[in-house]
């Protein structure tokens, strides 16, 4: 699964939580010589739900990057009306 499908699945989770949530968050990964994350933390943003964050954090830990080692800077940005 992509990065993208696995950032949207968390996404719809939270929806079904509080289905008006909206916010952004500018994440920052480490991502290692063989391209997975091994840190990501929240830069800045609106985001507050650490169950969210928490999310995010295996979503993109468990999909394959462009190889490293680098750091990244991801803004995201989400709203209900942006999945129709």
């Amino acid at each position: 699964r992509s990065s993208h499908e696995a950032i949207e699945s968390c996404y719809l989770e939270a929806l079904k939580r509080r289905p008006d949530v909206s916010f952004t968050a500018t994440l920052g990964i480490s991502v290692n010589g063989d391209g997975r994350a091994e840190e990501v933390v929240l830069l800045g943003g609106t985001l507050r739900e650490q169950e969210m964050l928490g999310c995010l954090s295996r979503a993109i830990s468990a999909v394959s990057l462009p190889a490293g080692p680098r750091r990244v800077r991801w803004p995201l940005a989400f709203s209900a009306r942006s999945l129709y």
